[in-house]
């Protein structure tokens, strides 16, 4: 099930840089640099489940900073999917005219 998760993560953030890479908009603009951010978390947000999931006693110690990185990722992951799905429905609204 992570595997699947990262996996569309990476699949949005990627799609996101490809398609707004010559961005003319603030919000092509943000979500390029959104896909950008979202892929730069992502060894973050892998390191940190990895070390959430093996810290039995508190070995590992503190591991907020690994959740602001989640957060992170998340949040820039939800602009890169929202600005994929206007365009997709901009397109298609194109194609249909």
């Amino acid at each position: 099930m992570i595997q699947t998760i990262f996996c569309l993560i990476v699949f949005i953030n990627v799609c996101a840089i490809y398609y707004f890479r010559s961005y003319s908009s603030t919000n092509e603009k943000a979500a390029f640099y959104s896909g950008i951010t979202g892929l730069v978390c992502m060894p973050l947000s892998g390191m940190g489940l990895l070390l959430a999931a093996t810290n039995i006693q508190g070995v590992h110690g503190n591991l907020g900073g690994y959740s602001v990185a989640i957060i992170i990722c998340l949040f820039a992951t939800c602009i890169s999917a929202y600005s994929l799905v206007k365009l997709f429905f901009k397109r298609l609204k194109l194609k249909q005219d």
